[in-house]
């Protein structure tokens, strides 16, 4: 097969962050030429973005987020092979923000019925004194405390007795109650949003209009999940070394099936053709599983420190990112045979990736880390950051 390699591109990227400082994740950002060349993305947990692939030229940058003025930037220089870093402190726009608020009362939760936010983790006393008294600031510290868990569109905030407004005095707030750790989420075609709640053991149940249904115990720590498109969607439980299978329309765990020989399945990608998963695991394999048998049929050698996965059903490829320094491709010669096909070269600590299926190509992102310190990783150095795009 033809070798993998790395091109460059013009590439801007940046942060997106509240009036306090805070990341706000699932905002939009797109870049547009006027010439016909524009690209979007939406910012992850982090509130970063990348926006790859442009042409060398002038771009206008939006960004929008819900709960947020409108932000743009004009005459924004990419250059051949250049990064350009732009981010966006954005400013509230009270005219589209949805809050309630309880008076003292009243317990304060995301939901008129409680049993549906068991994972919430409870701000009352100390911690709550901690916030702002003055409401503008106290809806902004909200806004960035809420993040990814206050719905699929994020920025919104709802406090049981008090529909939209000016926020009352702090003194008459009880209690606030976030949904803990949405590690990543999946959106499947029935219209739900399920959301993997990595130290919760959960997953939360969103429908498309943003409305919160339930939490799904699953048994374990999830990391990366797929929806099958079926109405199943399935997860890795790192802690302990299973798939777990979820029905999205009763959103109950239907099945579950050990992934031995790996350990810790962290990413995990989907070949829907053959109904076959791909977990990539830090015991350094990659486990694949028959999703309609409920089992895993054979697994392969990766890199160490594996978070990301994708499959390409186009040239029947798999890939496992790593932190080691490595991308692991993995052909797929029959629904149950397969061979490391290469091993590409990469950045240490590259060990999170994207896969363009129209074109074939691999996004990998890397930086450059200052001295650890006190047993902890090194902070990522400024200037540092890059998209490595990997094509055959």
């Amino acid at each position: 097969m033809p070798a993998w390699a790395q091109g460059g591109t013009g590439t801007i990227r940046g942060q997106v962050t509240d009036p306090a400082g805070g990341s706000i994740p699932g905002a939009v950002v797109s870049a547009n030429n006027g010439h016909g060349t524009s690209r979007s993305a939406t910012t992850d947990v982090r509130g970063e973005y990348v926006l790859g692939i442009l042409p060398p030229g002038a771009y206008t940058v939006r960004v929008s987020a819900k709960g947020f003025a409108l932000a743009e930037r004009s005459d924004v220089a990419v250059g051949s092979g250049a990064t350009q870093t732009i981010s966006f402190p954005m400013s509230i726009d009270s005219a589209k923000q949805s809050v309630t608020v309880s008076d003292s009362g009243q317990s304060l939760r995301v939901d008129v019925d409680p049993a549906t936010n068991a994972d919430a983790l409870v701000m009352r006393g100390s911690d709550l004194d901690a916030l702002s008294d003055d409401p503008d600031d106290l809806a902004a510290d909200l806004a960035a405390l809420a993040g990814p868990g206050a719905g699929p569109n994020g920025g919104q905030i709802y406090i049981d007795g008090f529909t939209g407004g000016r926020l009352p005095a702090k003194s008459s707030i009880r209690e606030i109650r976030i949904n803990q750790n949405p590690f990543s989420a999946q959106y499947d075609r029935i219209g739900r949003v399920f959301t993997l709640n990595g130290d919760a053991h959960s997953s939360t149940v969103i429908d498309a209009k943003g409305t919160l249904l339930t939490n799904i115990d699953l048994g374990g720590k999830p990391e990366y999940g797929v929806s099958a498109g079926d109405g199943k969607v399935y997860a890795n439980l790192t802690d302990t070394n299973e798939v777990v299978e979820i029905d999205a329309k009763s959103a109950k765990v239907t099945r579950r099936w050990p992934t031995a020989p790996c350990k810790a399945p962290v990413s995990m990608a989907i070949d829907t053709a053959d109904r076959r998963l791909f977990s990539g695991c830090r015991s350094g394999v990659m486990a694949i599983s028959d999703y309609q048998a409920g089992k895993i049929v054979t697994t392969l050698p990766i890199g160490t420190g594996v978070d990301g996965a994708g499959y390409d059903p186009g040239s029947k490829n798999a890939f496992a990112s790593n932190a080691d320094g490595t991308l692991t491709v993995i052909h797929q010669d029959t629904a149950d045979q397969y061979h490391v096909a290469q091993t590409v070269t990469t950045p240490a600590g590259s060990r999170n990736m994207g896969l363009d299926p129209t074109n074939h190509r691999v996004y990998v992102v890397a930086a450059k880390l200052g001295p650890a310190a006190a047993g902890k990783r090194g902070a990522v150095l400024p200037g540092t950051f890059e998209l490595l795009v990997i094509e055959q």
